[in-house]
């Protein structure tokens, strides 16, 4: 891997952390206050659901922090090789989460609270898709390592 593109790939991952803080520290505060102020019968649930997305929010860090551990791996060269099942493996962990917390808020939403917005239904249940998505992806993409690994392990004890 090019030194460039290493740099690029940890600016794009300090950028999307930090994002993903000022999301969690600002963004989602702000929109629990001016949710429970505008509609006052919901409002007790403003710190459950503020605190769920705190979770994914965190979850996306530690999958940000896998992808930086898979990028120093890609660096060294050792990206097929057994290394790599730890921080797939975290990444497919922390894309689970997210996709259980984002679909579990919608349903909640929808069949407890049965107040959902069409367009919050929708963008719920696509992030909720997308993190399932990326997560069967990395199951996928850690099967094919392990199966790079055994190879050359074997080319190794025959050679």
């Amino acid at each position: 891997m090019s030194r460039p593109l290493r740099l690029s790939l940890w600016t794009l991952i300090v950028l999307l952390v930090l994002g993903v803080l000022l999301v969690a520290g600002l963004f989602l505060p702000l929109l629990a206050v001016q949710t429970a102020e505008s509609n006052p019968e919901y409002a007790h649930l403003a710190w459950p659901f503020l605190a769920t997305f705190w979770a994914a929010c965190a979850a996306a860090v530690v999958a940000l922090g896998a992808a930086g551990n898979l990028v120093e791996l890609a660096a060294a060269g050792r990206l097929l090789t057994p290394a790599t099942q730890r921080p797939l493996a975290v990444a497919i962990g922390a894309f689970g989460l997210m996709a259980a917390l984002f679909l579990g808020v919608n349903a909640v939403l929808t069949f407890v609270v049965r107040q959902n917005h069409p367009s919050i239904f929708l963008a719920l249940l696509g992030l909720g898709l997308v993190c399932l998505a990326a997560a069967l992806a990395l199951v996928a993409a850690r099967g094919q390592v392990a199966r790079a690994a055994a190879l050359a392990d074997e080319v190794e004890a025959f050679v």
